[in-house]
């Protein structure tokens, strides 16, 4: 394994390239109120149990010019649904040099959040089964912009309940250069969103946060938690060096991961310092984290960790925590998986299900909550994979996430 100096100097060329966001293998909720997941309906292999909905359910355009999104979330408050364009920093000089920029590290994007709005008809809908053009059975209506050969650029099934790219609201980030890169997003439950930005410069010597954005419903940014500080500040209250995942705990903190410190650090509401918890393990075992995510339910933790990139002798694992930071077990990957950086993790709060993804392959892993194997959900099929479901148009997954009131997993 490398040294953690080592570790320190290639972490940053970490990153992502997503072409949209999708809305795949769901389920949308009936109007008696069903969930969606245990019914006296008898399971049929590939569909959802009780709707009759089951497939590639959707699929919200997101792009525009040099877009690369990241994180996404929907608001607690609104329904409107968050998505973060990480502007896509570089620190490689030849990559620089080939996207158009002489200086080295470049940013080839522009940094930004966007918020969609629910479009008139669909705010406040008990139910969106008769809101869509999703006709159940991986199907469309006849209406359908895929039905009819014209989905280039627009949103559609269930995407359509959202506004269009040039009816969302974007908070563009002012500072040039490598300045910002906006990743994770958590919501309170008034509907402030945090943003985990991963270049932010706020200096813990002139006492700016700003490492975590923080924005108001209405996409304002109203401030900041956390700093940014030289190694040698690696542990003082709110430091986070290098993060891309923000979470909230069932207590209502905030959390998110400091990369080259191997930590989490927590964070108050209002946006000051909580607590922090130290990852590595006796006998210098290094765990260094890329992202985190808490189980609402219980509070236990899922650390997706960077170390496999470094150490090609030890097959990728997504490990688990409970609420204080005490590893509880390793969630191994399937076989095919294998030296890469373990990029995120979610948990679909019914189940317990956890399901985690990596830097280069374009699937995602689902578990139980005890580690069993569940499932690989791909944009192909990919050779060894066990019980696999393929998704229409699924490349390189930076987000996960369940729609509360729709029973619908979203997935880019």
């Amino acid at each position: 394994m490398k040294t953690r100096r080592a570790r320190a100097a290639c972490l940053l060329a970490a990153g992502a390239l997503v072409a949209s966001a999708i809305i795949p293998a769901g389920t949308a909720r009936a109007a008696s109120g069903d969930t969606g997941s245990v019914t006296s309906v008898t399971t049929v292999p590939g569909k959802a149990q009780g709707t009759g909905k089951w497939g590639f359910v959707g699929d919200i355009e997101t792009l525009g010019g040099r877009t690369y999104n990241y994180g996404l979330a929907f608001s607690p408050t609104d329904d409107s649904l968050w998505v973060t364009d990480s502007g896509k920093v570089v620190y490689n000089a030849l990559l620089c040099r080939l996207a158009g920029f002489p200086q080295t590290p470049c940013q080839t994007g522009t940094p930004r959040v966007f918020r969609y709005g629910l479009t008139g008809d669909q705010a406040g809908a008990a139910s969106e089964a008769d809101l869509t053009s999703y006709a159940g059975n991986g199907g469309y209506s006849a209406s359908s912009v895929w039905n009819n050969g014209d989905s280039s650029g627009k949103s559609i099934g269930l995407g359509g309940r959202y506004v269009p790219s040039s009816e969302r609201t974007t908070y563009t980030y002012p500072a040039p250069g490598t300045q910002h890169g906006p990743r994770g997003i958590a919501f309170t439950p008034d509907g402030r969103a945090f943003v985990a930005d991963s270049e932010a410069l706020a200096p813990l010597a002139a006492k700016e946060p700003g490492a975590m954005s923080i924005f108001g419903p209405d996409l304002s940014l109203v401030g900041g938690a956390g700093f940014s500080a030289p190694w040698a500040q690696h542990g003082e209250p709110g430091v986070v060096l290098y993060h891309t995942g923000s979470a909230v705990t069932p207590d209502g903190l905030m959390v998110t991961n400091s990369e080259i410190a191997d930590r989490l650090v927590y964070f108050n509401q209002d946006g000051t310092p909580a607590k922090a918890i130290d990852l590595d393990l006796p006998d210098k075992v290094y765990r260094n984290p890329y992202s985190v995510a808490v189980d609402p339910v219980d509070g236990s933790l899922y650390i997706p960790l960077v170390n496999f990139r470094d150490d090609p002798t030890v097959h990728p694992f997504l490990e688990k925590r409970d609420a204080s930071g005490a590893v509880v077990k390793q969630f191994a990957f399937p076989d095919w998986f294998a030296n890469q950086v373990v990029m995120g993790a979610a948990v679909e709060p019914k189940t317990q299900h956890v399901f985690a993804w990596g830097q280069n392959t374009g699937a995602l892993v689902e578990w139980d909550k005890d580690g069993n194997y569940v499932a690989t959900y791909s944009g192909s099929g990919i050779v060894g994979a066990t019980n696999n479901t393929v998704i229409p148009g699924l490349t390189t997954p930076r987000g996960l996430l369940r729609r509360q009131r729709a029973d619908v997993r979203h997935r880019r």
